[in-house]
């Protein structure tokens, strides 16, 4: 990684070193010109109209290669800031060993039957020892980002969550929500932002307990992403839809690792400390990972 951080300040500085002339040959130009059409000035129109176009010429000529080398610069920035952030971050972290599969999307009503999923960059690792991935992707007009977790032991019952606004596919899809069912919880704040759902509301209340609201009401408070969670058997998927993207390209001031890694790290800390706060709640659990 400080190999590509080298490589991308190298550009970065290249892009930089390609301004000067951009506004130098701007600033000659408009000189030129001027020089032909004021009446106030007293010279020939031809020599400062033919300056003029030739600095116009040069003016292209430098501004193309800087929208260029800056293209490329910005293109490899995208790629890799993620990898950048990640790495060393997390235990036993890796990069892109596999992307999931869209059916698990399609399993959680996001998109619809058939819909591909471009995912982008997917990072397995662990967290608090609870073994976990999460992966950038796109379909259609989604753009979202994919956390499952894995845990030692099942949780009592299936739920979910879907904070309200939160986009779900118009045909339908192979998700269980047809034999889901949404229900009130007790808690009035929680019900204003996000729909709960269960088989039945008895079962649902014995995952999305009051502990657990208030950590999805915290993790709404800290994101503009809209919110997409199911707790299934001993996996707890959580969809955050139109993350932020954290994709300021520092073009003047140093590639900063460790600001990097706080930006785009942010979104993945706090939804790594609600499974965290999910694993202490006892009572969501199954005494024993065999039942």
């Amino acid at each position: 990684m400080e190999k590509k951080l080298k490589e991308l300040n190298k550009q970065r500085l290249v892009c930089i070193a390609w301004l000067p002339p951009v506004v130098l040959f701007a600033g000659l130009t408009l000189m030129f010109l001027f020089f032909a059409v004021s009446p106030d000035v007293h010279l020939d129109f031809a020599l400062p109209f033919i300056l003029s176009l030739v600095c116009l010429a040069a003016f292209l000529f430098v501004f193309f290669r800087y929208r260029n080398k800056y293209s490329e610069y910005e293109k490899n920035y995208r790629e890799n800031v993620r990898k950048i952030s990640f790495f060393n971050e997390f235990d036993g972290c890796n990069i892109n060993a596999g992307h999931p599969d869209s059916s698990i999307l399609e399993m959680l009503g996001v998109i619809s039957v058939g819909e591909n999923a471009d995912f982008a960059e997917t990072f397995s690792a662990l967290y608090e020892d609870i073994p976990f991935i999460t992966s950038f992707f796109k379909a259609g007009n989604f753009y979202g980002q994919l956390f499952v977790y894995t845990f030692d032991v099942k949780f009592k019952k299936d739920a979910k969550v879907r904070q309200r606004g939160f986009t779900v596919p118009e045909s339908p899809s192979e998700s269980n929500d047809n034999i889901f069912e949404k229900y009130k919880t007790d808690n009035s704040m929680f019900d204003y932002t996000f729909i709960a759902m269960a088989a039945t509301p008895s079962e649902g209340k014995l995952v999305l307990t009051e502990e657990v609201i208030q950590s999805f009401l915290k993790l709404r408070l800290n994101t503009t992403a809209r919110i997409f969670a199911f707790f299934s058997q001993e996996k707890l998927y959580v969809v955050l839809q139109n993350p932020k993207k954290h994709f300021d390209i520092p073009l003047f001031f140093g590639i900063k690792p460790q600001k990097i890694k706080e930006e785009m790290l942010f979104e993945t800390k706090l939804v790594n400390n609600l499974a965290s706060e999910l694993k202490l709640e006892k009572r969501i659990w199954r005494k024993y990972a065999s039942d």
